[in-house]
């Protein structure tokens, strides 16, 4: 399957406000089931945005809220700033997820969460009784480019 990446317009804004720290604050990536995309890639700010035309994935080895992502750093070459992680994943799990929603967890509800991206993994995703992980692009998870 072909996964499509898609940075949340609102990031822009949950980073000037400075309603996201990603040298410091907890990110993590959450498996939904079921996902409304519409306008959302615009409006959605927040994880409740998401969750109101979404579904959190659930299944055996998967904790509601996600995982929570390890080695993360940013780095800066030129213009260009680079948010990258190690790959996410769900040992010995039994999971069926469409997408997949990086996410700020670090203010702590849901109505205060920025969301930074989501993947549409074209498709519904399974693990049987295996590891089900997502594999973040070479290049990172999400670049951010100044003039």
């Amino acid at each position: 399957m072909a996964v499509t990446a898609h940075t949340y317009t609102k990031l822009a804004t949950s980073l000037a406000d400075k309603k996201v720290d990603f040298d410091s604050d907890t990110l993590k990536a959450m498996l939904l089931s079921s996902y409304t995309v519409g306008s959302t890639q615009d409006t959605a700010q927040y994880v409740s945005d998401v969750l109101a035309v979404a579904t959190e994935a659930s299944g055996t080895g998967y904790t509601s809220g996600g995982a929570t992502l390890t080695g993360v750093t940013v780095g800066v070459s030129g213009h260009v700033y680079t948010l990258d992680c190690n790959d996410p994943s769900w040992p010995s799990s039994t999971i069926t997820a469409s997408y997949a929603l990086f996410y700020d967890s670090t203010p702590g509800t849901n109505s205060t969460n920025p969301v930074i991206c989501y993947w549409d993994l074209g498709g519904a995703a399974s693990s049987s009784s295996g590891a089900f992980t997502l594999t973040i692009n070479a290049s990172g998870l999400v670049t951010l480019t100044g003039s």
